[in-house]
């Protein structure tokens, strides 16, 4: 599946996330979260993983806009979003992958 990560968080009312005066890009927050992954679902991450993290955080750096992902991979970025991100910033990158 094609997925679009180029977007912007919005807040509790709907209007863009704003940081450093400028947008907060849902795919610059996952790259972060991915370049930092250290623990999954509350576990040390395994080398597969942290490869995988790596993999995804290069694909997404490179054309945010259009990411292939697997459905293995959107699971996975669903877990890394469901720790290190708010109920809301959570739910935008589920109904992204999701395509809602």
């Amino acid at each position: 599946m094609k997925v679009d990560f180029s977007k912007s968080f919005t807040d509790a009312h709907g209007n863009p996330v704003i940081v450093g005066n400028k947008p907060q890009v849902i795919g610059e927050q996952l790259c972060f979260a991915l370049f930092n992954l250290t623990n999954v679902k509350g576990t040390p991450a395994t080398p597969e993983q942290k490869y995988t993290a790596y993999r995804l955080l290069k694909r997404i750096q490179a054309d945010a806009s259009s990411v292939e992902l697997s459905t293995e991979e959107g699971t996975f970025i669903k877990e890394l979003a469901a720790e290190v991100l708010s109920a809301g910033g959570y739910g935008q990158v589920v109904d992204i992958i999701e395509n809602n």
